[in-house]
């Protein structure tokens, strides 16, 4: 149960108060009024087909009972339009989000649930300055850990219908060295923007997070955001830049990305920057040292080409690689984290190995979804044999080889005794890397050994033809495979899951 935080009498306030409130809401997304280049309207504006503006709500209304998981609409996509400003001097992040919502699921909703995942990384981060819902304060709660906000509606939302929700918020911006915080000369925005959860058998996913794996679950949507940072920063971000500009040392940046599952950015203080064009999609690569720049950006140019070539095309404007401090590698919609320490000579198979995974990435996790915290294994397992795939096609069978035993000495030493589907909480320590990297990459292998190449990158077109901008299942992966063997591919699967 969530307690009930920051009540208001939104009957009884001032009405001065209330206009101010209006014109400040007004005046911080001003700059994102204008629709996104080429976007789909918006859900009042007939974005569901059959719905128009002229239909009453009851027309509109899907009849039949939502199945045991939510199953989406093929109604508009839910807009965040965001203004947030970086105080690098004091940590601080001040955010003004205007998301209009709109219910892409077969039943009427009467609440919405966000997540406010910079609470789950550091207690009390994000405070919450205004909320409101079409207009009004709302009466809104919180978890205890005030990582899920729940917002009643106004009015029941129906099947393709939107509503407008407005928050303003400040983060004090955390020393962790990780994806969401503050390392050395960076700045890392991962998951810092409030997002929708997603809403199964009746109820919002009120998800736990983890330090460990990826406890990210969404939609696509569509975002346009604003940032302004100090100028000494080189700023990365999920999406295309449409306008830039520096004022009195601060630059700021104005971004779109569309059918994506989150927006991420990152500040480098003091890094190089190298650019690679590839397939039209400017590739960027961000790190401490030009060395490693060019590393990152050529790697990434090269990884694009592979699975554009393989799977297909990738269909945005821009991919950014960039070093943090944390381990391993990190994938969010066109900009991926990667370890600084990976970039240097004696190591450079494996930084682009890191690279290409997490450009798998954009593929599984982003052009097709998947539950991460239950099913990490659809896209992890995949992701991490396909960055190993491409290794062995642009440096050979010996580079392969060898990159495969330095990544998984180890592993002869592991005894298993988690199944390979288990969800992301079973986990513990090692165990995650082990069983779902390790073990889940040798059963891509051996998949792909027999299978053959053609046959198996064949299942990866048509899995992501069928579920493109979706949230699939690993019952839809196997499904995929399976036509292209011809034959049932369950059982196999399943022997594979058992320790």
């Amino acid at each position: 149960m969530g307690t009930l935080h920051g009540r208001k009498k939104r009957r009884f306030l001032p009405f001065l108060l209330v206009l101010a409130a209006l014109l400040l809401a007004a005046a911080a997304v001003f700059l994102l009024w204008r629709p996104l280049k080429g976007a789909p309207p918006a859900a009042e504006e007939s974005a569901t087909p059959g719905l128009t503006a002229e239909a009453t709500p009851a027309e509109n209304a899907v009849s039949a009972p939502a199945p045991e998981a939510a199953q989406p609409l093929q109604a508009g996509l839910s807009r965040y339009e965001a203004v947030l400003k970086v105080d690098a001097d004091q940590m601080i992040l001040y955010g003004n989000l205007r998301l209009t919502y709109v219910n892409r699921y077969a039943q009427s909703l009467f609440t919405v649930m966000l997540n406010l995942f910079p609470n789950a990384v550091s207690k009390d981060c994000l405070t919450l300055q205004t909320v409101t819902v079409e207009g009004l304060d709302a009466e809104y709660t919180l978890d205890e850990s005030k990582t899920h906000l729940t917002l009643p509606l106004p009015r029941e939302l129906r099947p393709g219908e939107s509503a407008k929700i407005y928050l303003s918020y400040l983060i004090r911006i955390p020393k962790t060295n990780e994806r969401f915080g503050a390392g050395e000369n960076r700045i890392m925005f991962g998951n810092c923007i409030p997002i929708a959860a997603e809403f199964e058998n009746g109820a919002w996913r009120e998800d736990a997070y983890s330090d460990a794996g990826d406890s990210f679950y969404s939609s696509v949507a569509d975002y346009r955001v604003s940032i302004a940072a100090p100028k000494d920063y080189t700023l990365s971000c999920t999406g295309a830049v449409e306008e830039q500009r520096t004022e009195k040392g601060v630059t700021t940046v104005l971004a779109a990305a569309r059918e994506v599952r989150d927006f991420a950015f990152c500040l480098h203080k003091n890094a190089y920057t190298a650019l690679r064009t590839v397939n039209g999609v400017e590739v960027a690569g961000v790190a401490r040292t030009q060395k490693a720049a060019e590393l990152a950006a050529q790697s990434g140019a090269d990884a694009l080409a592979f699975f554009s070539e393989k799977i297909c095309e990738y269909p945005y404007p821009r991919f950014c690689v960039v070093d943090f401090d944390g381990s391993g590698g990190m994938e969010y919609p066109g900009l991926v984290m990667v370890d600084a320490t990976q970039f240097n000579a004696r190591q450079e198979n494996y930084a682009a190995m890191i690279v290409a995974h997490e450009a798998a990435h954009q593929w599984f996790y982003g052009i097709v979804g998947s539950d991460q915290l239950n099913e990490p294994w659809v896209d992890e397992s995949l992701a991490q044999f396909l960055g190993f795939d491409f290794i062995r096609s642009t440096m050979g069978d010996e580079a392969f080889e060898a990159l495969w035993s330095y990544a998984f000495q180890k592993l002869p030493e592991y005894e298993r005794t988690l199944r390979l589907d288990a969800p992301l909480t079973s986990f513990q320590g090692s165990d995650y890397f082990y069983v779902v990297y390790a073990y889940g990459a040798q059963m891509m292998r051996e998949l792909y050994d027999a299978l053959g190449a053609e046959a198996f990158y064949a299942a990866l077109q048509n899995y992501v033809g069928e579920h493109r901008y979706q949230n699939a299942k690993g019952s839809d992966l196997i499904a995929a495979f399976s036509e292209a063997a011809g034959k049932d591919m369950a059982a196999w699967f399943e022997a594979k899951m058992e320790p």
